[in-house]
Formats: structure tokens, sequence, C-alpha cells
């Protein structure tokens, strides 16, 4: 069994290929008419903003069950900062930063619904993204980065009436400094997929308490080392692929059924695979 990636991922258009950078597009509308689809009512903010030292700053609350919440920010050059938060059923954001000191929060709190968050940087600086998602049926994030001091932190927290279908996160990072933390907690499926191509990369991604997490991390150059924890699923897979330089891998997965294959090449390869508590566990480990 593999969990296959939902239609946000899709939409977003995202294409990597080892060594090079990250196709990046904007979100497809047909997730403005998803939204619809969910009872997204027409509270809209559109931020534009274009050089020097650009802040911008989105509050979207709602009162009502059919409440929802769309923001997007677009920041060209200069020192960009933005934060969005959203509070209620149907929350959608999308932040895009292109080049110099980006920096992007969202805060997204749900009611029952679903909760969409996509930060692009692009054209380099001091990216960072944090992103923390709540108490929604489906919470998605896609952060893509390109260059330089990345960092890019995602939580996504549990549904508060007895776990949501789908929390997934996607990090994608090109060059420079990476580093990613995904958390995921307790939700029917957890899916994390995080791209690192060059520079320091790390990753850390935790998931909780899900009925399914899966963890597919990719990195291809320079001082690797990936750790994915995954506790107490009926299922637990991971798959973590490193190419070159200084690597390490961990992985640690707990639960009912596991599956773990972690690929390696050459410089400094390690590899740890530790599953417990259950039937039919697999574990494969390629170095070269």
């Amino acid at each position: 069994m593999k969990l296959t990636l939902t239609a946000l991922a899709t939409a977003v258009a995202l294409s990597v290929s080892a060594g090079s950078v990250f196709a990046q597009q904007e979100p497809d509308e047909s997730i403005r008419a998803e939204l619809g689809a969910h009872g997204f009512t027409a509270k809209e903010s559109r931020i534009t903003q274009e050089g020097t030292e650009n802040v911008a700053k989105t509050e979207q609350g709602g009162t009502g069950f059919a409440d929802g919440s769309y923001s997007n920010v677009k920041q060209t050059g200069d020192s960009n900062v933005s934060e969005v938060t959203q509070e209620w059923k149907t929350n959608y954001s999308n932040v895009m930063q292109n080049g110099n000191d980006n920096f992007t929060r969202v805060n997204q709190l749900n009611r029952n619904n679903f909760t969409y968050s996509w930060v692009g940087q692009s054209d380099g600086n001091e990216n960072t993204a944090e992103v923390t998602q709540t108490n929604a049926n489906h919470s998605a994030s896609v952060i893509v980065q390109s260059g330089n001091e990345n960092i890019a932190t995602v939580s996504q927290e549990n549904h508060a009436y007895g776990g949501g279908d789908i929390t997934e996160s996607h990090v994608y990072q090109t060059g420079d400094l990476n580093s990613a933390t995904v958390t995921q907690n307790n939700s029917k499926d957890s899916i994390s997929e995080v791209f690192q191509v060059g520079g320091y990369n790390t990753a850390n991604v935790i998931q909780i308490d899900s009925g399914s997490s899966v963890s597919n991390i990719l990195q291809n150059g320079d001082d690797n080392i990936a750790n994915v924890t995954q506790t107490n699923s009926a299922y637990s897979e991971s798959i973590i692929t490193q190419t070159g330089d200084s690597h390490l891998a961990t992985v640690n997965q707990s639960g009912a059924s596991q599956i773990s294959l972690i690929t390696q090449s050459t410089n400094a390869a390690i590899a740890t695979h530790s599953q417990s508590g259950g039937a039919g566990n697999s574990a494969t480990t390629l170095q070269y």
C-alpha cells in the first residue's frame, strides 16, 4: 500500500529532477473552485507589493459554520515579510515572495473542514516559511523555496472532533542552507514529502497517531541528514533517498505494519531502521 498524493499537490504543478531546480507555478484556479465546493464564502484579501521594505499582514476570522477565508499575498523584491492568520471553516492562503529578505508565517485555525496553505519563495535570499494548521478535516501545506538561507517548518495538528481525514505536507527546497521540519498529528492519513537538492540539507519528519503515515524524503547533495519518526500508525511507510556527500538517515516506525526503504549513494552513508510491533515488517537498505 502506498498513499497517493492529493489533488492539491497536482494542482500546484511542481516537478523535480535531481540536480535541477524545481519548476514553480502559482496554484491552479481549480483550487479556488474546489474551495467553493466545500462551502467557501466570499471573504477575500489580495495584497501585492513591489519593491523595497515590504510588510503585509492579513487576519481573517468567521462567525458562521459556512464561513471561509481566501488570502493572496504577492511580494516582489526587498525586505519582504508576510503573516497570514485565518480562522473558521474553509481557509486558503497563497503567499508568493520573489527575492530578498523573505519570511512568511501562516497560521490557520479551522472548524471541521478544509485548510490549504501554499508558500512560494523564489529568486533566493533569506527564505524562511512557517505554517501551522489546526483542527481541520483536511490540512494541506505546500512550501517551495528556491535558493539561499532556506528553512521551512510545518506543523499540522489534530482535528478536534476525533481525527481529520488527511494531513499532508510538501516541502521543496533547492539550494543553500536547507533545513525542513514537519510535524503532523492525529489524522486518518498523514503524508509528508521533503525534497532538498543542494546545501547543508537536514530534514526531520515526525508523524504521530495517524491511521496511515507515509514519508518521502529525497536529498541530493552536500551535508545530508534525514530523520523520520512515525509512531502508533496502523501502517507506516518511509522512503529516503540520498545521493551525494555526508549522508545519514534514521527511521523509527512503531505500530502495526511498517515498510522502510533507504537508498544512499557514494560518500559517508550510514543508515538505521527501527521498526516495531507488527506483522509483515519490511526494511531495505541500499548503499553504493
